[in-house]
């Protein structure tokens, strides 16, 4: 387990004084990489043998948002591995209360031929010692369920070289910034995010063109659909759900 102290800065914070979610990913991904270095299965230990971490499914429940002169801490852990992937829990705190937490799920995938590979052995190993997961209900989402919905708006965006993390393809906070930034203003103006989950299904790559498309399902819920304009391939879908402020 790694916990991990940040404070955000002036330029990582929205008009509303807040900060978002995808920043908070960002900030996720950091300690994620820095408890998987203990483990001895990080960036470190597997980047010169190919191979690297792509998170598959990522659920967060937001309680309160995290502001300008908030002083956060970051906690993570390793729940539990299977031969395919493993999940990874989190919790976000300010003054020891949490403001928000959720699950996600990785995979090994060997970089060269950009295939899943199965968990190591030695990762596996390390299941007996780990937290238990968090109290969290996971959603069952995965297929953009969008029959007699309403397509609310749809954006293009471009994949530029800022947008690429360390495996070459699209840093996995970008996608939930696109999807939420597709959202129009007029939608969400006084709403606050509550609960969050998107599905990695294909990786985006420098250049890749790709359509932001937002549903409204249900009040104050809505789906969301990246799919790449060349191919028409869905990249990634997520579910977004809201509450009054």
């Amino acid at each position: 387990m790694t916990q991990e102290e940040y404070k955000a800065r002036y330029y990582e914070v929205g008009p509303n004084g807040q900060v978002p979610l995808w920043t908070l990913q960002n900030y996720f991904q950091q300690s994620a990489s820095t408890d998987a270095h203990t483990l001895s299965f990080g960036l470190e230990e597997l980047f010169p043998k190919g191979l690297g971490w792509v998170v598959t499914k990522l659920q967060m429940e937001f309680l309160r948002p995290v502001t300008l002169q908030d002083t956060f801490v970051v906690k993570t852990w390793h729940c539990l591995s299977d031969r395919l992937q493993s999940r990874r829990d989190f919790e976000i705190s300010v003054n020891e209360q949490i403001v928000a937490r959720g699950a996600s799920w990785w995979v090994i995938i060997d970089l060269n031929q950009r295939k899943m590979v199965r968990t190591p052995q030695a990762f596996l190993d390390s299941n007996a010692t780990n937290p238990k997961p968090i109290d969290i209900e996971i959603n069952p989402f995965k297929r953009a369920q969008i029959e007699d919905s309403q397509l609310i708006n749809s954006t293009l965006v471009k994949v530029r070289l800022e947008d690429l993390d360390t495996n070459g393809h699209t840093n996995n906070p970008h996608f939930s910034a696109w999807c939420l930034g597709a959202l129009p203003a007029s939608e969400v103006e006084n709403l606050a995010i509550k609960d969050f989950v998107i599905n990695f299904k294909a990786e985006a790559l420098r250049g890749d063109e790709i359509d932001s498309l937002v549903y409204k399902t249900a009040d104050n819920t809505y789906t969301h659909i990246l799919k790449r304009r060349s191919d028409g391939k869905e990249i990634a879908t997520a579910l977004s759900v809201w509450r009054n402020k």
